[in-house]
């Protein structure tokens, strides 16, 4: 079985090598993407910083026709956007959304999402292919998570050997001490790859891994909040709604808004509560968008559903969101399947390459090394 195991590892590890590379380097690399755009943002005009904001009607109703084809989904307005709104923009074409950013108290736009990082997200999230890649690349991180656990049973030590397991001898030969990194490191950050592959699938299966949570958990899924549509529909101010918004959760600081799409939608107001370290937050309030009533509130604090509790925990738990210095944690581990990747290649080169091109039979009519000069051997090469 051991050695089954080892040519499954070795076969998925080559094949999807550069795969794993990939998506752990796109991750790594947009990990402090959100604050990198607000950091390239121009400041704000000096000479209107202390005008009134405007409403968020009138920056949707300003901002939509410079995007006539998106459709805006968010509005964040944190206290980290400093006075802008960052604008979240949904492609009707499928494509990833883009980010854009408005003067709160002018409604201008002051810039959009550098191209390179909402290339990169594309690429990370959707493989540049919309939702069939997203899906792969949820079947892929299984696939990754499997792997990942092949090789710690491949690696577990004997009795007596836990201190040797994760030592590396840099005193020996290079084909030694890559053995022992490669083992080493992958024990070490066998854990978080884990978490990062299963939250990984879980956003590209979010509606089939519900379920299966509910079923398994025998919980009845909570109604889904909804509007009813009315003839008589009511002027609403949105910001209105983020006040009663923060009157309904005390303590709790509104972090955007998404206005409603469908006849059907709410009107929800993010609210971040104390300790919630997911910057948008992950408690929410829903208004009806025709009458404004209140429609849900959600707490995440409060949950007592298990698997709400497990789905609340999906994106904090792939992104890091735990505080600066485990975000830096999580960048550094999107760079380990890229060293897994290297010293499994030369682990395999060493092991069956070498050994094949040594006992390889000198083609007919060239002269052997043995009995052949230098000189003659540069000239057949």
């Amino acid at each position: 079985m051991r050695t089954f195991l080892f040519y499954v590892h070795l076969v998925v590890g080559l094949a999807g090598g550069l795969y794993f590379c990939l998506v752990g380097l796109t991750g790594s690399a947009i990990e402090f993407a959100p604050e990198f755009s607000v950091w390239t943002m121009p400041p704000r005009a000096l000479a209107v910083e202390s005008g009134a904001p405007l409403s968020m009607e009138t920056v949707i109703a300003q901002i939509a026709p410079m995007f006539p084809d998106r459709t805006v989904t968010r509005l964040h307005f944190s206290d980290a956007m400093d006075g802008r709104y960052k604008i979240t923009l949904k492609s009707r074409l499928g494509d990833i959304d883009q980010l854009a950013f408005v003067d709160r108290t002018t409604g201008a736009l002051l810039g959009i999402e550098p191209w390179w990082i909402r290339w990169l997200r594309e690429l990370h999230y959707y493989l540049l292919n919309g939702r069939a890649g997203e899906r792969l690349n949820g079947w892929l991180a299984l696939v990754l998570t499997i792997e990942c656990l092949i090789g710690v049973v491949l690696w577990w030590p004997t009795a007596g050997q836990w201190r040797h397991a994760f030592t590396i001898n840099w005193r020996g030969r290079w084909q030694a001490w890559n053995y022992d990194a490669h083992q080493v490191i992958g024990a070490i950050s066998l854990a978080l790859l884990v978490v990062i592959c299963v939250t990984g699938a879980y956003f590209a299966f979010p509606g089939e891994v519900a379920r299966v949570l509910y079923a398994s958990l025998r919980e009845v899924p909570p109604p889904r909040p909804s509007s009813r549509p009315a003839t008589a529909v009511t002027a609403i101010p949105f910001e209105s709604l983020v006040r009663k918004a923060e009157a309904a959760l005390p303590g709790g600081v509104a972090t955007s808004l998404d206005p409603a799409l469908e006849p059907t939608d709410t009107i929800r107001v993010r609210i971040r509560m104390p300790g919630d370290q997911w910057d948008v937050g992950r408690s929410q309030v829903d208004f009806d968008r025709y009458s404004g009533a209140m429609v849900a509130v959600h707490n995440a604090a409060a949950f007592t559903s298990r698997v709400d509790r497990v789905i609340l925990l999906m994106m904090p738990l792939h992104y890091g969101r735990f505080g600066l210095a485990i975000r830096f944690i999580w960048m550094v581990t999107g760079i380990v399947p890229s060293l897994l990747f290297t010293s499994g290649c030369l682990m395999w080169w060493n092991r069956s390459l070498v050994k094949y091109f040594r006992r390889r039979p000198i083609p007919a009519g060239l002269p052997s090394s043995a009995g052949t000069s230098s000189s003659d051997r540069r000239n057949t090469s």
